[in-house]
């Protein structure tokens, strides 16, 4: 009976002692994972350590996180082209509004000159076709 016990006693301890270095390890993934969700900081690592699959789920977390950085850098830097983009062509449309406008008054310009200067040859090529029928007639 008291090596039943003895067995029992060593078992348990045997049984708390792998708990706790599967437990510890699993909850810091926990919490780096949690952390990461809550705060949308992913610029943590999780502690590798404990059992070999502990380990392993902190490396794949690791992994995981490492991505969501390269993704948010993408998305970061794919933006700030847009902005930059967005912003010659802002530009540009400035341009060919000021450009589009001179072009307008220019026209308008030269518009008005050759209507009045039509006008002008029109009553001169009237002065002379009627000079002409009363010279003719």
């Amino acid at each position: 009976a008291l090596l039943l016990a003895a067995c029992i006693a060593i078992g348990a301890a045997l049984f708390y002692w792998v708990a706790r270095g599967v437990r510890r390890p699993l909850e810091s993934v926990v919490a780096a994972a949690e952390f990461a969700a809550q705060n949308d900081d992913f610029s943590r690592e999780v502690p590798v350590g404990g059992t070999r699959e502990t380990a392993r789920a902190g490396q794949a977390l690791n992994a995981l996180l490492q991505k969501f950085r390269a993704i948010i850098a993408d998305a970061k830097l794919s933006s700030e082209r847009i902005a930059d983009a967005s912003r010659a062509l802002a530009t540009a449309s400035d341009q060919v509004t000021r450009s589009s406008a001179a072009q307008a008054e220019s026209s308008s310009s030269v518009a008005a000159r050759t209507a009045s200067s039509g006008c002008g040859l029109i009553s001169r090529t009237a002065r002379l076709h009627s000079s002409t029928n009363t010279s003719a007639g």
